[in-house]
Parts: C-alpha cells; structure tokens; sequence
C-alpha cells in the first residue's frame, strides 16, 4: 500500500481506504499509511436504503483514535437524522448521507433537517 499512495502522490491525487463493516481499524491502521482520509463503512457495500449498523459507533471510534488527527474519518451507510450527531460524536470528519436527503420530497428541507440534527 505505500508504494501505491507515494504513486499517487507523484500525480498529485490525495489518496483514501475503504473498509467493510468486517475490517478491524486497527488493521486498516496499519496498511492506511500517508492516506489522506479512511472511509468507515457503517453498512455492507451495495445498494442504498440499508439501515445503520450500530456496531460501526464502537469501530469509528476506535478508527478515529488510531488514526493521525490530520487524517479524516468519513463514515457512510444508513445515515439519518436519528443517528447523525452520534456518528460525529464517535469521531466521524465528514459525513455520507444519500437516502436521508435523495429519496425525500424535498430535498433542502431534508438536508437542512439532517444539519439541524447534528447541531
């Protein structure tokens, strides 16, 4: 994996890691390297729509406490109003949130509505 991010690097692109609900963080620790991001899956990869996996509370926070400060923690997967604040609060930096917003009748109140939660 190193020698794929410095490759990266040479061309000027920032570099992030993807894990499964299965991968342990430590383990996506040790090959994350120099990324400039580690994506936390709180779902099985696939299709939208899936419910939050609330086992994914305990992983990012162990995520975000073997990671540099300097790396963001993006965690996407059944993200709602309901469980928002506490996937920041588990250390998440950023944030995917697709159905919550996508499949509601009005868009800008549903993000809106998404931000308020997290205030």
């Amino acid at each position: 994996m190193p020698a794929t991010i410095a490759l990266a690097r040479e061309h000027g692109l920032e570099v992030g890691i993807a894990f499964n609900p299965e991968s342990e963080p430590e383990d996506v620790a040790a090959v994350a390297g120099d990324a400039d991001l580690v994506l936390c899956m709180s779902i099985h990869p696939g299709y939208g729509g899936q419910e939050f996996m609330p086992e994914a509370l305990d992983r990012i926070a162990r995520t975000r406490a073997v990671l540099s400060e300097s790396v963001y923690v993006q965690v996407d997967g059944g993200i709602d109003n309901d469980n928002v604040r506490s996937v920041y609060d588990a250390g998440a930096t950023l944030i995917v949130a697709g159905t919550a917003i996508f499949h509601r009748e009005d868009l800008p109140r549903a993000y809106r509505r998404l931000v308020q939660a997290l205030a």
